[in-house]
């Protein structure tokens, strides 16, 4: 028997240091990297993208010997220490260790690269996500093979000495990588089938797993076989380590990337203002800051960014509004989106000018003057636009949604007491209830002409225009209703019109049916977004499958007394930039909802219509009203003329 002291939560422990966010724990060696570079000299360096030139190679004998052979030794062996969190690293270090013997000055330069890109990056770690399908069983071999997730991949003749391959592979417990490896193959390969399957063999060795296909794109594992470009490095470094999902600020060493090409954090939890130094980044192509928890307004040096091609950033925090950034220079722009940053100013005319602009979304701004001439001028150029709640587009919108809710509703009597719509599926009996059919597949605004209901939605899926609206599977459980559904970029909104007024139970039907939950790249999506209620926000972050425990199964979530003061209920489902975009294909994300059911709280047999002398009076106030707006847009221009725009979505 002996005493033990209860020491609290593990915060470090032989260099690794751990933070808790929620329920994940995230491993970090960011003092042990700090400490490395003290002891190497280089912690004042220049940092760099990638851990290896994509155009280096290493070989014996290449130059003249380092001369102090004690240090490459050390410095090497800690970096092999520096791997159990940053098995982005595995590959250079592999590389490196190679040279144990009679390291040159060239295979210094190389360890000198490695900690370069550790200085840029020494907040990177792994994040240990709490979830139930990584839970492991013991003695449960069938929960083991749900669970775990391998990816393989090998270089043929990676080495030109002695002609081995190198072999590399990722193993995920759910959606932790928990094991990795890159070394050199025992024997030689005479093809590059014969490398494939052996690194297949490895990775097999480490459990039971059934062998799928995955593409080169997707392949996590050529991180660890070969060096690569920063662009590639860096996609698929964003499925190793957790630089989405640090917490804080972008840390001020990553203003020194001035090499960098392409950066994406995406549905990070990272906050604090947008920083000034992203204009260091001078060779930026792409930046993506969607669905992150950090404050505008927009920095004045976006501007230095002249060679950007694509730019996402959205759903900007906090209460300092700003006006249009200053894109003047940036002339190679092809698609951008400035959703929901707290624009206010006009819509500057150079942006007509920018040649190769093919989509545009400026949705949620408040952005004031007149709508751009060039906007409706140019007919050759199929510019997509999305400008929602841009006033006069906004009210519009809105008119069209009164009118109709009078003209279908209060003319023809039809009041409603409830409604059932089967999102994206056609008319089918659902718990005693006749959902209606909602198969139209526009992408942009449609008000239902038949029904007493109308939906909306806007925007286009990233990296996939001709994604489909409307998602259909037939491996889902539940009922019909969950066969099929309707998904939307960024904003799905569904009406109920001519409701009477009262209190209503509204029943949300979900069904995960773009993912799966076996051992493909398929089970790797993961979807959120908000979903708000008569403009209340009743639920953020929504994910269906965590909701349902599962992919492929039923649900359905209620918000009960939900109040119609006029003859509207509006159901909004928003995505704020979060989870994946690309798994499994490019454009699968945002709202996805598979039906509705709004039932009253009050006895339907109370109460009375209007009058008829109410009806005609209602009706009548409500199309002179709705003509004189659009008389004051027609005479504006914004309506009709040469001003009629079909490339452009409202």
């Amino acid at each position: 028997m002996f005493a033990i002291k209860d020491l609290g939560p593990l915060h470090y422990f032989l260099g690794i240091e751990v933070v808790r966010s929620g329920l994940d724990l995230i491993l970090s060696q960011k003092k042990y990297i700090s400490d490395l570079l003290h002891r190497s000299g280089l912690s004042d360096c220049k940092p760099v993208s990638s851990p290896m030139s994509s155009s280096q190679v290493l070989l014996p004998n290449d130059g003249p010997l380092f001369s102090d052979l004690t240090k490459y030794r050390q410095v090497v062996g800690a970096l092999q220490y520096a791997t159990l969190t940053r098995p982005d690293i595995a590959f250079s270090v592999n590389k490196v260790c190679q040279f144990m013997q009679a390291p040159s000055e060239n295979h210094w330069t190389a360890i000198k690269r490695i900690l370069r890109y550790l200085k840029g990056t020494a907040d990177l770690g792994l994040r240990i996500r709490h979830h139930s399908d990584s839970v492991l069983h013991a003695f449960t071999d069938a929960h083991w093979t749900d669970s775990v997730q391998a990816y393989s991949d090998s270089d043929w003749v990676g080495c030109p000495v002695d002609r081995r391959s190198t072999g590399g592979f990722a193993v995920y417990i759910g959606s932790n990588l928990v094991s990795w490896l890159a070394r050199k193959q025992r024997t030689v390969s005479r093809s590059s089938t014969e490398s494939e399957y052996k690194a297949l063999a490895d990775t097999v060795a480490q459990g039971d797993l059934s062998v799928k296909f995955i593409s080169t794109n997707d392949q996590i594992a050529d991180v660890f076989t070969k060096p690569l470009s920063s662009q590639r490095f860096l996609s698929l470094r964003s499925n190793l380590v957790s630089a989405n999902n640090f917490t804080g600020s972008i840390p001020e060493s990553f203003g020194n990337l001035t090499n960098l090409e392409d950066f994406r954090i995406d549905g990070s939890s990272l906050s604090g203002r947008i920083p000034d130094f992203i204009g260091n980044w001078t060779n930026l192509t792409r930046l993506d800051l969607q669905g992150t928890s950090m404050e505008g307004p927009i920095p004045s040096t976006i501007s230095l960014l002249t060679k950007l091609k694509e730019m996402m950033i959205t759903d900007i925090s906090g209460s300092s509004s700003s006006g249009f950034p200053d894109l003047k220079k940036m002339t190679k722009m092809t698609r951008m989106s400035l959703r929901n940053c707290l624009l206010t100013s006009s819509i500057p005319e150079y942006i007509g000018q920018i040649s190769g602009m093919k989509h545009m979304f400026l949705n949620n701004n408040s952005l004031s003057g007149e709508i751009p001439g060039w906007i409706f001028k140019n007919k050759e150029k199929m510019l997509v636009i999305q400008l929602n709640y841009y006033h006069y587009i906004y009210i519009l919108i809105y008119l069209t949604i009164i009118l109709r809710s009078l003209t279908y509703g209060i003319v023809s009597h039809l009041v409603c007491h409830s409604l059932f719509i089967n999102c994206g599926g056609t008319r089918t009996n659902y718990a005693n209830n006749e959902y209606e059919e909602d198969l139209t597949s526009e992408q942009s605004y449609f008000y239902s002409i038949q029904e007493r209901w109308a939906y909306s939605t806007n925007g286009l899926f990233m990296g996939n225009d001709r994604a489909p609206f409307i998602a259909m599977s037939s491996n889902v459980t539940g009922g019909d209703i969950y066969r099929t559904a309707r998904a939307s970029p960024t904003s799905l909104t569904y009406y109920g019109l001519c409701l009477r007024k009262g209190s209503y139970k509204v029943r949300l039907h979900f069904a995960e049916i773009s993912y799966t939950d076996d051992m493909t790249f398929r089970s790797l999506g993961r979807r959120y977004f908000d979903i708000s209620i008569q403009g209340i926000l009743q639920a953020k972050d929504f994910n269906i499958a965590e909701k349902a425990n599962g992919v492929g199964r039923g649900i359905f979530v209620d918000f009960d007394n939900v109040m119609v003061n006029g003859s509207t209920l509006e159901i909004h489902l928003y995505w704020a930039g979060k989870r994946t975009t690309a798994i499994p294909d490019r454009g699968v994300y945002g709202p996805l909802l598979s039906a509705i059911a709004i039932t009253p709280n009050y006895d339907v047999r109370t109460g009375s219509g209007l009058s008829a002398g109410a009806i005609a009076g209602i009706v009548i106030g409500s199309c002179i009203f709705t003509g004189l707006i659009l008389a004051m847009l027609w005479k504006k221009g914004y309506l009709g003329g040469d001003k009629e725009d079909k490339g452009s979505h409202a």
